[in-house]
């Protein structure tokens, strides 16, 4: 899966779980590990996977996925899916216990082996922000009673809430790296570094990172003399779960005749009141 982001143009996050139509989710006071038959729908195996996220209950989601399952859009899984229980199960661990994270007021829309679920969702990265909640969809396929694919959707950025989460938790900073580069602004992106940032690059810090703004400012000049470009065709991530805010992208890159440059890298910037701590390439081609 690749997500779409909603109409309204919303940047990504990642999420999990759902429920049926109408009814509430939320882990409770439930200790049972979910159990499946064949005959197990998509919104019941949405419902039975919040459940056991909510309880940090590792195992029993797990035990939810087919072996063969595919994931997508979550942490570990947003460049590259994620196939298998073994790979799935680092994301399960990652919302389970980091992220500390709550489904309620799920309502689910199914449709034949398919089930979306709208919830409203809390983390460590909701409380480290101070906002109550925000608004996401997740979309969960089944197969034999199993979980067969698991997918991220996008922020209902139409809630007021979700909205300002979503502007103040990197998107805003994002778009500002990106503007400084293609205008070949180099004050204005080494301004949105903190002091000892880190900023891993091909080839401009690589193999050795970059470490402080000094050694920041001298890669960003490389890129803009070599009229680095940079397009965005893949905003669509920040993880909402942690106390640092992550924003993955997937850029290509063109620039001038004869330089050295990749057309195109996954980025992925670490950000810590209100600036990059960290940001680090991942060259494609």
């Amino acid at each position: 899966m690749r997500f779409q982001p909603l109409q309204s143009g919303a940047l990504f996050v990642v999420l999990a779980g759902a429920l049926t139509l109408g009814i509430a989710c939320g882990g409770g006071d439930e200790k049972a590990v979910p159990t499946s038959t064949p005959q197990t729908g998509a919104s019941t195996l949405l419902q039975q996977l919040d459940d056991a996220i909510d309880r940090g209950d590792v195992a029993g989601a797990m035990a939810l996925f087919a072996d063969d399952a595919v994931s997508e859009g979550g942490p570990q899984c947003f460049v590259t899916p994620c196939v298998g229980k073994p790979a799935i199960q680092s994301d399960i661990e990652y919302y389970a216990t980091l992220g500390d994270v709550s489904f309620t007021a799920c309502t689910t829309e199914a449709s034949g082996d398919t089930a979306n679920a709208r919830c409203e969702v809390r983390t460590n990265g909701t409380r480290a922000a101070g906002i109550d909640r925000f608004i996401s969809w997740r979309t969960v396929e089944a197969q034999g009673g199993m979980i067969s694919a698991f997918r991220w959707g996008a922020l209902d950025i139409s809630d007021q809430q979700t909205a300002t989460y979503w502007a103040d938790n990197g998107a805003a900073l994002y778009q500002q790296y990106l503007d400084s580069i293609n205008s070949g602004d180099v004050a204005a992106a080494v301004a949105l570094f903190a002091d000892d940032a880190v900023f891993e690059a091909v080839p401009d810090c690589s193999p050795t990172a970059c470490t402080g703004r000094e050694a920041i400012e001298q890669a960003l000049e490389r890129q803009v003399a070599d009229e680095v470009s940079l397009t965005s065709t893949k905003p669509e991530l920040f993880d909402p779960f942690g106390s640092v805010t992550t924003v993955t992208d997937i850029l290509e890159i063109s620039a001038s005749p004869g330089a050295d440059r990749p057309t195109s890298a996954s980025i992925t910037l670490e950000l810590v009141g209100g600036k990059i701590v960290s940001a680090r390439w991942e060259t494609g081609t």
